[in-house]
């Protein structure tokens, strides 16, 4: 995706986001950004509208 491009993302879920720690807001996953999961692997991050871009 080139930039500009997020604000077309849809966040279609609630949770924590891991860039603001913001509990309950609208997240959606980022398949590309890996996120250390608390058992010695990664996971997608989860990221919401206001830390998208």
């Amino acid at each position: 995706m080139s930039d500009g491009d997020h604000a077309h993302y849809v966040y279609p879920k609630k949770g924590v986001c891991d860039f603001c720690d913001g509990t309950n807001v609208r997240i959606r996953v980022e398949e590309e950004t890996k996120v250390p999961d608390g058992k010695g692997g990664h996971r997608p991050a989860h990221i919401c509208a206001a830390c998208d871009g």
